[in-house]
């Protein structure tokens, strides 16, 4: 049997957002707020594929890994990594860097039909050009994404994750502070640091800035994927307001304390 999956204070997010973005009225927020109904389907692609990320077909294991090497853009852990797969009888960790691959390609080229039509406006020929592209986009969502959403889509249930003990305790606070914090960015414009610094000062908290940060990008990026298809329709750049941020990690929370 599989191991459960560990719902800690870190992941809790990419695992359960995109199961909870419509739910709990998130939809009429979001329309309310943008006035248009795409930012829905496209902040959801945004958190599948961020989710991607913490599923693999081929171990979480590697893919934190990976993950980590990448992050670092270390070269000879990458190749040692890879290495490993001598003695195996599937190479795991080339399956694994395969699939990683074609998330970073769909995250950053999420539709390569958009850009397949900006070549056109700008005389240029798409016949060919474009087809590694095509390839790449094809082979992801027509094998790994697919394969990914069958595994893990089919309803959470309680055997498949396990919660972490401090999670109930912890992720309140958190998500109470990151209300904070992002109220000092925005209305005090304060530094990061200074503003995990006072939020730690007021709420007794420590070691903020390293959890402030994983919010910070996984709504960053889902906001990149947004930006790069909306870009027409917010000339200048997509954001992800504050209080739908607190929205989704507080609903979030909520669901996998119901798993």
């Amino acid at each position: 049997m599989t191991r459960p999956k560990t719902i800690s204070k870190s992941n809790y997010f990419k695992y359960l957002i995109p199961e909870v973005l419509y739910t709990s009225n998130i939809p009429q927020l979001i329309t309310s707020k943008y006035k248009n109904d795409q930012v829905m389907e496209f902040l959801w692609i945004g958190s599948v594929l961020q989710r991607t990320e913490v599923l693999s077909n081929y171990g979480i294991g590697t893919s934190q890994r990976l993950g980590r090497i990448i992050e670092k853009l270390d070269n000879k852990k990458l190749e040692r990594l890879l290495e490993e797969d001598k003695e195996k009888s599937v190479p795991t960790n080339y399956y694994s860097l395969l699939e990683l691959i074609a998330h970073l390609t769909l995250k950053y080229v999420p539709d390569v039909e958009a850009i397949v039509e900006m070549y056109n406006l700008e005389g240029e020929s798409s016949d060919t050009e474009l087809d590694d592209i095509r390839f790449v986009l094809g082979y992801a969502y027509e094998n790994v994404l697919p394969a990914i959403e069958k595994k893990y889509s089919k309803g959470y249930k309680v055997r498949e994750f396990s919660i972490n003990k401090n999670f109930k305790d912890e992720v309140p606070s958190l998500i109470k502070g990151y209300k904070q914090y992002l109220k000092l960015l925005n209305t005090k414009k304060l530094p990061k640091r200074e503003a995990c610094r006072q939020v730690e000062k007021a709420t007794g908290m420590v070691n903020i800035r390293g959890e402030f940060h994983k919010y910070d990008r996984y709504f960053d990026e889902m906001s990149t994927i947004a930006a790069k298809i909306l870009s027409n329709e917010f000339p200048d750049g997509f954001h992800i307001e504050d209080d739908i941020r607190v929205k989704l990690l507080s609903t979030a929370y909520d669901l996998a304390l119901s798993l």
